[in-house]
C-alpha cells in the first residue's frame, strides 16, 4: 500500500494543493510532514523527505497554528530531521513542544514528544546521570495521567539506563522489569514496544559481551514500523554482534554477508548527515577490517571513528571505539599491551564520563582477567 501510494504521491498532493489543503493549512501543514515519513519508510528518500518536513513547518510558523506544534514537532524532529541535522538540534524543539502541550490539554503528545526526547538524549550519548532523571520523570508523569503507550516507552528507557549507571544488575528479564514498573495495565505485547524492549537488551547483550544472546534479537528487533535515529543503532549494534561471533568462527561467512548489507546502509545515511552516522559507519568497517586481519586499516578506521564520535559528542560510541581498539591490538600477534592499555583507560574513562559505570566496570574487570592488565584510577 505504501508503495502504491508513494507512486502517485505527486498527484495526490496536488490534488489536495487546490484547492482542499489551501483552505485548511493545518492539514496541509501535517500532510506534508507525515508524507516526508511517508518517503523514509517506502524508499529512504532522505532528501525529499526533509524537504516536505521543512515545509510543514514553514506552514506552521505562516499560519500561526501553535496549538499543532507538538504533532508536527513529534514527526519532524523525532524521524525526518535526524538522517539530514546534528541530533541533538532536535532536543530544545521537543522540549518546547512538551511545554505547548502541555499548556493546550494535549497529553498524548505531551508524553510522546517527551518520550523521544529522552530517547534521543541516550541515542545521542548523553550523561547518563541526566537522563536517568527525565526517565523518572517521564514514568511518574505518564503513569499518574494514565498515558499507557508513553508508560510503555518510559519504563523501556528507565530500565535501560538504570542497568547502565549501576542501578540494575545484568543479565536481568527486560520485559519483566518493565511491567514490574509499569504497573497490571501495561501491555508489552504491542509490536513496536516489544521492538524498542528488543532494541535495548540488543545494546545490553552486547556490551556485555552476551552475542548469543544478542543474536537472539536480530529479528525481533528488525522488524522497525518507522524509521527514525533508532534503526541506524540497531544495524550498527547488530553489526558489531554479528563480527563478535564471526570472530568466534560461528557462521562467518554468512554474518559477513550481513555485515557487508548493513555497511551499504550506513554509507547511505552518513552521506546524508556525517555527524550523526559517520562514527558508526568506521566503526563497524573497522571491526569488520579486524575480524578480516586487516589490521592497519582497522587501526585506521577505528581511531577515525572515535575521532569522529568524539567531534559529535557521542560519549558512548567514542568509548565503544577506543575499547575496540584496545581489543584489536591486544588480540594481533606479540601484542603492545602498553599500547593496548591506552585505549582501554580511555575507553573506560569514557564509559565512566558518560555515566555507564557498570559498563565501565564489566570492561575494566575482562581486561584484567583476559590480558592482565588494569585501568589506572
Amino acid at each position: 500500500i505504501n508503495r502504491i501510494v508513494f507512486s502517485h504521491s505527486n498527484s495526490l498532493l496536488s490534488s489536495f494543493h487546490v484547492p482542499f489543503l489551501a483552505a485548511f493549512p493545518l492539514l496541509r501543514g501535517i500532510a506534508q510532514c507525515r508524507f516526508g515519513m511517508l518517503m523514509l519508510n517506502v524508499n529512504w528518500d532522505i532528501d525529499n523527505a526533509y524537504r516536505f518536513g521543512t515545509i510543514s513547518m514553514t506552514l506552521l510558523d505562516q499560519f500561526g497554528l501553535d496549538q499543532y506544534l507538538p504533532r508536527v514537532y513529534a514527526s519532524f524532529y523525532g524521524v525526518i530531521n535526524t538522517w539530514k541535522r546534528p541530533l541533538r538540534e532536535a532536543l530544545q524543539p521537543l522540549c518546547q513542544a512538551h511545554k505547548v502541550a502541555l499548556l493546550t490539554g494535549d497529553l498524548e503528545f505531551a508524553a510522546l514528544t517527551a518520550n523521544i526526547g529522552g530517547s534521543i538524549k541516550i541515542q545521542a550519548g548523553s550523561d547518563l546521570n541526566e537522563v536517568a532523571g527525565h526517565c523518572r520523570y517521564m514514568h511518574e508523569w505518564a503513569k499518574a495521567h494514565n498515558q499507557i503507550t508513553a508508560l510503555n516507552f518510559a519504563c523501556v528507557n528507565r530500565v535501560f539506563v538504570e542497568v547502565l549507571v549501576g542501578q540494575r544488575k545484568y543479565p536481568l528479564d527486560m520485559e519483566r522489569a518493565v511491567k514490574e514498573l509499569g504497573g497490571e495495565d501495561l501491555n508489552t505485547d504491542v509490536p513496536v514496544v516489544q521492538c524498542g524492549i528488543n532494541c535495548t537488551m540488543l545494546t545490553l547483550h552486547y556490551m556485555f559481551g552476551d552475542f548469543k544472546a544478542a543474536e537472539s534479537c536480530f529479528q525481533k528487533s528488525a522488524k522497525e514500523e518507522l524509521r527514525e535515529f533508532g534503526v541506524a543503532l540497531g544495524w550498527t549494534y547488530e553489526a558489531l554482534t554479528r563480527l563478535a561471533l564471526a570472530r568466534q568462527g560461528i557462521k562467518k561467512r554468512k554474518h559477513i554477508r550481513k555485515v557487508l548489507n548493513i555497511v551499504k546502509n550506513l554509507k547511505h545515511v552518513s552521506a546524508k548527515c556525517p555527524e550523526n552516522f559517520a562514527d558508526k559507519l568506521f566503526l563497524v568497517q573497522g571491526e569488520l577490517a579486524s575480524v578480516l586481519g586487516k589490521h592497519e586499516k582497522a587501526y585506521s578506521k577505528l581511531t577515525y571513528a572515535a575521532s569522529l564520535a568524539g567531534s559529535s559528542n557521542f560519549l558512548d560510541f567514542e568509548a565503544s571505539a577506543n575499547e575496540r581498539l584496545g581489543w584489536h591490538i591486544a588480540r594481533q600477534h606479540n601484542p603492545n599491551l602498553t599500547h593496548a592499555k591506552t585505549f582501554f583507560d580511555k575507553a573506560i574513562s569514557g564509559y565512566e564520563k558518560w555515566g555507564a559505570s557498570a559498563k565501565a566496570e564489566h570492561l575494566r574487570d575482562e581486561v584484567s582477567s583476559v590480558i592482565g592488565i588494569t585501568h589506572r584510577t
